[in-house]
């Protein structure tokens, strides 16, 4: 049973104090995890290619209309945050909006060392009916990176920092 936002913590089967106690038990051991894991240079390096490997798997899948391949191959919290059909029909959106994958004008990747390890990409992309800003997070898990989240807005925009330059 999920709980219901509306429920009171004590219908949950905990008291506030429980509670209270997990929720910092779990924060100290989020925060000494994130904050002492560390990647060296080669590792980030080897993380965004996986991440641009990814990325050029998932612009075929969408291609070729590959919706289950691509369900099946995200991150956990992705599936279980999203339903099967709400992906596909995402999907599919995407592809009759924006017709065809045909290249990439601009890439950036940025690693983030946390458990797991997320790799963010910005992608000015070029489709067949138009130019494309799609923002990707994936994670790794096991030996693969998974996505994690997936937008994809008309026309290109540029991160902040880019424009400063």
């Amino acid at each position: 049973m999920k709980p219901d936002q509306s429920q009171p913590l004590s219908s949950l089967g905990g008291n506030v104090q429980t509670a209270y106690i997990w929720t910092v038990s779990v924060l100290i051991v989020a925060i000494s995890t994130s904050c002492s894991f560390r990647i060296d240079g080669g590792q980030i390096e080897r993380e965004k290619a996986a991440a641009v490997d990814a990325i050029d798997a998932l612009h075929r899948q969408i291609n070729d209309q590959a919706f289950d391949a691509i369900y099946r191959n995200a991150s956990a919290s992705l599936r279980s945050s999203q339903s099967r059909r709400d992906v596909f029909s995402y999907l599919d959106q995407i592809r009759s909006r924006f017709g065809f994958f045909k290249a990439v004008s601009h890439v950036d990747l940025n690693v983030i060392a946390i458990v797991p390890t997320q790799v963010r990409a910005v992608y000015n992309s070029h489709y067949e009916k138009g130019d494309t800003t799609e923002l990707f997070v994936f994670v790794r898990d096991e030996n693969q990176m998974r996505l994690a989240q997936y937008t994809i807005f008309p026309g290109f925009i540029r991160p902040a920092e880019e424009l400063a330059r």
